[in-house]
């Protein structure tokens, strides 16, 4: 199941879709991981911020509940996401930074991983940096979502626009 065609809102009904088939979140399996980790990239893409907060939250919890080093990473890489839509680019380089040195960032993510480094204007670790272990992700996208929840943004607001619902 993959999600990298199409716009932000067919990735975003591509995921609600998964969800339902799957019968995720009373199931925590990867797809539902993955599934939530797009719904909040796509959502902070296009400046839906508490749905993007909401779902980065939902793919922590069961990237943690799968105890996966992969969605682990892709958890940092997520919030990153999230956090440059936030108006928040010094956070989304430090979590960007957490996921290229935590070691179960996928090669297929390295892609999403550079044009955000791009957008954010992030350095790449060197090579040979050390790497950092599934505890410092954890804190580091908690330590964002309470700061999402404590006021209306984390750097600044963006206008949302109105979100379409269904399939």
């Amino acid at each position: 199941f993959r999600f990298r065609f199409g716009t932000p809102q067919e990735a975003i009904d591509q995921a609600h879709a998964a969800l339902t088939v799957t019968g995720a979140p009373e199931r925590v399996i990867p797809v539902g991981a993955l599934a939530n980790q797009q719904l909040a990239t796509s959502h902070a893409r296009l400046g839906q911020l508490p749905e993007a907060t909401a779902a980065l939250a939902e793919a922590l919890r069961m990237a943690q509940a799968l105890e996966s080093p992969r969605f682990l990473a892709h958890a940092a890489l997520t919030a990153a996401e999230v956090a440059a839509a936030h108006g928040d680019p010094e956070r989304a380089r430090a979590l960007l930074e957490l996921a290229w040195r935590h070691p179960g960032l996928a090669w297929d993510l390295q892609d999403q991983a550079a044009a955000l480094a791009e957008r954010v204007a992030a350095p790449r670790p060197p090579p040979g940096a050390a790497p950092i272990d599934d505890a410092a992700v954890v804190r580091a996208v908690e330590r964002l979502l309470a700061d999402a929840a404590g006021s209306t943004s984390v750097g600044r607001t963006r206008a949302a626009p109105t979100p379409r619902r269904g399939l």
